[in-house]
């Protein structure tokens, strides 16, 4: 897992977008499966070129999916989590605990912090009570993506804080 955030990390700066001005011969092979786009603030999710995508960070919300699937105890993961999705993503975009993922056809998934609308399923209290949940503190989200309804002719997605955007083919914002 920390060989494939090692590998999106040195895309990255082979493309140009790290700090450093010339990658190192290594980082200029293509790889068979390329980073496209990382996105994220307190949790981070990466695109890959074959339309899989990955997250790391926080995770208290269900925004790297379900709790069985992430490795270890605690509310934050190091390590490369695998986010399941019914058809490959072509674009990703994260708010601040929440996630979201444009498929191949169209369909836009979210997951994660559903109380405020920002999954597109309208204000949702309380969320479903997660696993991860104590006497002390609980924790809810949507661990598993769902399909916004009603979004069609998607071409690109965005978000941050507890808003998400759709950008439809007639350039038209939702």
């Amino acid at each position: 897992m920390r060989s494939e955030i090692a590998a999106a990390v040195v895309a990255l700066v082979a493309v140009g977008l790290g700090s450093w001005r010339h990658a190192p011969l290594a980082a200029q092979t293509a790889p068979a499966r390329r980073v496209v786009k990382i996105t994220g603030d307190t949790h981070l999710l990466v695109l890959w070129s074959d339309g899989t995508v990955g997250g790391w960070g926080n995770y208290w919300t269900g925004q790297l999916g379900p709790l069985a699937n992430i490795p270890g105890p605690g509310l934050v993961t190091r390590g490369l989590v695998s986010i399941e999705l019914p058809r490959p993503a072509k674009d990703i975009a994260t708010g601040t605990s929440s996630s979201f993922a444009l498929l191949d056809d169209g369909t836009v998934m979210a997951w994660g912090d559903p109380r405020q609308g920002q999954l597109g399923i309208g204000p949702v209290g309380p969320a479903p009570l997660l696993a991860s949940s104590t006497q002390a503190m609980e924790y809810r989200g949507i661990e598993r993506p769902r399909p916004i309804v009603g979004l069609e002719h998607v071409v690109s997605i965005a978000a941050g804080g507890v808003s998400g955007y759709a950008v439809l083919d007639d350039g038209t914002v939702r």
